[in-house]
């Protein structure tokens, strides 16, 4: 441990008593401290909790474990994405649009059906199924898309949902144990991502709106997407080549930036996937790159009803806390 002032320390004591029970889900704390994995190894020598101050904290991961004094002095603690509610036009383009600046917008998904019509909300799946639930849509199966065993294959809509409800919550419902492990093999790892499913299912278009601060790009550029998966899915550290709006519709995603100007040290692939970071942000090997250790990162929890503005080539790490569906807007 180490920081400064009594009240310092005491929080930190709260910190490790919630990890001592398992008791800190995947999720960010309520009051923003501290982040720490489910899958927390819970040896004395495997977890480390440090902070320069209350309200930076540094993520706590089983793998991410290096000295005090070495964490201190070189790992750079994660600053966290504002928030605004409902920025003028103005404010949005000179502050954060022109600038390359992350930011999470609330209060501007107000007024979606896919959040507050009680007929239309996305977390009754049972809606989603019913509108498109036919169609038959390309999923990732794997890790993430860089895993060695990475694929993709088609299936009915309905099955994607069956399989985020299954690999998030598991079968309560069903005494069959046989029946159950059979499914969760069958599902693992599904992943409906980056799909571009309303130009297939205009129903579907009615149900979300076009963010009016994609109107002050210069691109001529409309690119919507949908994202469903189960808890714990995950898009590597990457970036895309327009700006971006990722809009929460269900459950919480986690996600953590790097800007542009820290593409040096984040060791991009060569070729196609260029686009993307040789490290594991959340299990670097420094030896390898240690260049890492330079990288500032910006770290969020997006909630139901908030989008959060990426910049292009800005770099990203997406991990779904939740059973997730999500739209982007590329503009």
């Amino acid at each position: 441990f180490f920081g400064g002032g009594d009240e310092e320390v005491k929080d930190l004591l709260f910190i490790l008593a919630k990890i001592c029970k398992k008791n800190i889900p995947n999720v960010l704390l309520e009051n923003k401290y501290c982040h720490c994995s489910e899958e927390n190894n819970l040896n004395s020598n495997r977890i480390i909790i440090c902070s320069h101050n209350k309200m930076n904290w540094p993520i706590v991961d089983q793998q991410f474990f290096v000295s005090a004094e070495r964490l201190k002095n070189q790992i750079k603690l994660p600053i966290q994405v504002k928030r605004v509610n409902r920025p003028s036009l103005e404010c949005f383009l000179s502050n954060f649009l022109i600038q390359k600046i992350p930011v999470i917008i609330q209060g501007s998904m107000k007024h979606w059906p896919a959040l507050n019509n009680q007929d239309r909300k996305w977390c009754n799946l049972q809606y989603l199924v019913n509108v498109c639930g036919n169609r038959i849509v390309p999923v990732e199966v794997a890790e993430n898309y860089m895993s060695s065993n990475f694929s993709q294959k088609f299936i009915y809509f309905r099955n994607v949902v069956e399989a985020s409800i299954l690999q998030t919550f598991g079968l309560d419902n069903d005494t069959n144990e046989r029946t159950f492990e059979n499914k969760k093999k069958e599902f693992v790892k599904i992943y409906l991502a980056q799909h571009r499913m309303f130009e297939h299912d205009p129903d579907l278009i009615n149900d979300i709106c076009v963010p009016d601060y994609t109107a002050l790009s210069d691109e001529d550029i409309d690119i919507r997407n949908i994202w469903i998966g189960p808890k714990n899915t995950i898009s590597p550290c990457h970036y895309d080549p327009h700006d971006n709006f990722l809009c929460q519709v269900v459950g919480r995603k986690f996600v953590r930036l790097y800007l542009e100007s820290d593409s040096v040290h984040l060791y991009p692939h060569n070729g196609v996937a260029r686009n993307t970071s040789k490290v594991d942000v959340f299990n670097p090997n420094i030896e390898l790159f240690p260049e890492f250790l330079n990288a500032q990162s910006y770290d969020c929890v997006l909630e139901p009803g908030e989008m959060l503005f990426i910049p292009k080539k800005c770099w990203h790490y997406v991990r779904s806390l939740d059973l997730s569906v999500s739209v982007n807007y590329f503009f």
